[in-house]
């Protein structure tokens, strides 16, 4: 069992993408199930689907990667009025203690007073929020780690159609294929039945940070 790339195509945050490897299997078999995961401890990001079609023995992901990086964006309803705590620095804001809060609240006791709220993708941003803040990632490359797994059975047509020797293990006729499916249960995936093959493959896939993201979302909000 083979994939044809290791690698899935290198995308940038936000933007959408549908990249899949092809698995390659050998001869004289039959793919039961191919499945994609993500390395632990890190988890799919969300704006991700993955793409495990063992009909065509394609396996990637499409969507779009979000919030990826530590960028810090500050926002809040349009029309409040906040403020943050930037005493660590500009490059640092904090939200302001509950005592200033109170303060600002007293000194504007007829309009609406709020702390902003904090993301790192902007898509989150609802309509009607103004930005008060973007600090960019200083790190805006990130390679992700996947594994794929590919559950096969292995069989002859023609028992003579191979050089010898072969192995006792590797004479499953197209009738056993039958019935390995209907005893492989997919959910029970730490366990695959007898006869049924696992091969593991290591696959990543590098997102780039735009380093436009700040502009463009900045203006987006205040032209």
């Amino acid at each position: 069992m083979q994939l044809s790339n290791t690698t899935l195509a290198r995308v940038n945050e936000f933007v959408d993408f549908n990249s899949t490897v092809e698995v390659i299997p050998p001869q004289y078999t039959e793919v039961l199930d191919i499945k994609i995961n993500i390395v632990g401890p890190d988890e799919l990001n969300l704006g991700l689907t993955k793409i495990e079609d063992k009909d065509n023995l394609l396996v990637g992901l499409q969507g779009k990667y979000t919030g990826v990086f530590d960028t810090e964006i500050w926002y809040f309803k349009e029309g409040d009025v906040v403020d943050l705590d930037y005493s660590k620095g500009a490059g640092d804001p904090e939200l302001i203690s509950e005592e200033k809060f109170q303060e600002l609240k007293d000194k504007y006791p007829d309009l609406s007073v709020s702390q902003p709220i904090e993301t790192n993708n902007y898509l989150n941003i609802p309509e009607g929020q103004t930005l008060v803040a973007y600090i960019q990632s200083s790190n805006l490359t990130k390679t992700v780690s996947y594994t794929v797994t590919v559950d096969y059975a292995e069989y002859l047509d023609d028992l003579d159609a191979l050089p010898d020797p072969i192995l006792p293990s590797d004479e499953i006729l197209p009738d056993e294929i039958l019935l390995i499916k209907e005893g492989y249960n997919i959910d029970d995936y730490d366990t695959p039945p007898l006869l049924v093959i696992r091969d593991i493959f290591n696959v990543s896939q590098t997102i780039d940070g735009d380093t436009s993201t700040a502009k463009n979302v900045i203006s987006n909000y205040y032209s």
